[in-house]
């Protein structure tokens, strides 16, 4: 959940005149904690939290 709340809040901060700096903030607070889980050692983490991962990095800002 965290990974597509980045790449949803990252979209807002870049069409947002508003609080920007406060979205960026917290699209960054989830993307490293999602990172983090991808490394867990667990399949789910491993494979399917990865998948996420790369649409993000790739689709989203960069982290």
């Amino acid at each position: 959940m965290n990974l597509s709340r980045t790449w949803c809040l990252d979209a807002i901060a870049a069409h947002s005149d508003h609080n920007q700096a406060a979205i960026e903030q917290l699209a960054r607070q989830h993307r490293e904690a999602s990172l983090q889980q991808i490394f867990s050692g667990n399949y789910a983490g491993e494979h399917w939290l990865a998948s996420f991962a790369v649409y993000m990095l790739t689709v989203g800002k960069q982290p």
